[in-house]
């Protein structure tokens, strides 16, 4: 267990808390808990993202879901109970809201049962409200039915959606804070394309991030070079791009939120870690450190984009972000392959 807590006391977040950690789910176990300073739960987020050490293209290995299992407690599984064959590391961030702040975040675990699931909610503002959902998955590859789709339909409803019926468990969490504006676009890309982009309203990228999820329409395995990373294309457009077609057609769904000025936002639609290496170190936009997270807007996969054909092991493909300092951003992934693997992200900085 490693964690670091910082307060934030100025600006429109008053007393947000962040707290942030690494810890590995160790070769020859499929999950792990660390311990946190206790948090309010219906005001705490967790995001986080995670590499592997060695190659494996087995889902049981591949897909990492985490939740706060309790106040002071969270937990990481990559599958339903076989052991890993090497070690996964993960980095998080908890922020909590402060007890007065507009903030109320709803959490759960599903099994879905079928390619739909409805969730209940208490009754969220669908104009301040984007889900956020991790998930791992039983199937023998990394595969089109290992992606989920999340969508507030109605103000009381949650919606999965997979392509198939399978035994995908999903970590959820529906946000609402009242003082940012939430925009939500559905839109597909057929499997002959490499590019769609998605017409949104304006936006000042100085203060917006977005979160998204993706369903297919049917399944079978995805080669590295077939998943897309996504970005804000100038201020109207969000862009998804692969360099190779095939597979299905996907859905994705965003959420566009303006935070109003609360969260400065840096974005990066295309970064890199190149062939024969295993990381990259990128100059940021000074931030404080005690204050900045970094986010990828596919939060369920943590996936990149690799360009080379046919591969997609878990060394490859999972890239993990963790800001050094101020102006350093490292991102790492299990091994020094031969593939070029290109990547979108985000740094929120709290005020």
């Amino acid at each position: 267990m490693q964690f670091l807590q910082h307060i934030i006391s100025s600006g429109g977040l008053s007393g947000l808390s962040i707290q942030s950690g690494e810890i590995v789910i160790p070769n020859g176990s499929y999950e792990v808990q660390d311990s946190i300073v206790p948090v309010t739960l219906n005001k705490s987020l967790l995001f986080f993202t995670y590499k592997h050490e060695s190659i494996n293209d087995d889902p049981f290995f591949t897909w990492v879901r985490g939740r706060l299992e309790n106040s002071s407690t969270l937990e990481f599984t990559c599958n339903f109970g076989s052991n890993t064959n090497a070690d996964i590391t993960i980095k998080w961030y908890v922020l909590e809201f402060s007890a007065l702040s507009p903030v109320t975040v709803q959490r759960g675990t599903m099994t879905m049962t079928g390619t739909v699931t409805n969730i209940g909610l208490s009754p969220v503002d669908l104009a301040h409200s984007f889900p956020v959902i991790t998930s791992s998955n039983a199937t023998a590859n990394i595969e089109e039915e290992c992606l989920v789709g999340a969508e507030i339909t109605s103000s009381n409803n949650l919606q999965l959606r997979s392509a198939a019926i399978n035994t995908t468990r999903v970590e959820w969490q529906v946000i609402e804070n009242m003082d940012w504006d939430v925009s939500k676009y559905v839109d597909s890309m057929v499997a002959s394309d490499t590019f769609e982009g998605t017409p949104i309203s304006p936006v000042s990228l100085s203060d917006t991030f977005f979160v998204l999820s993706t369903a297919s329409t049917g399944f079978g395995s995805i080669n590295g070079n077939q998943i897309t990373r996504h970005y804000f294309n100038g201020t109207t457009q969000l862009a998804a791009f692969r360099p190779q077609t095939g597979g299905f057609d996907y859905q994705f769904i965003y959420y566009v939120v303006d935070t109003n000025g609360q969260v400065s936002v840096q974005h990066e639609d295309t970064d890199q870690i190149n062939n024969g290496s295993d990381n990259n170190s990128t100059v940021i936009s000074s931030v404080d450190v005690s204050k900045a997270i970094p986010l990828m807007a596919t939060l369920a996969q943590s996936l990149g984009s690799n360009i080379t054909d046919g591969d997609r092991d878990g060394e490859t493909l999972f890239v993990l972000l963790d800001i050094l300092n101020s102006t350093t951003l490292d991102q790492e992934r299990g091994g020094a392959t031969a593939n070029i693997l290109n990547y979108a992200y985000m740094i929120l900085e709290f005020s």
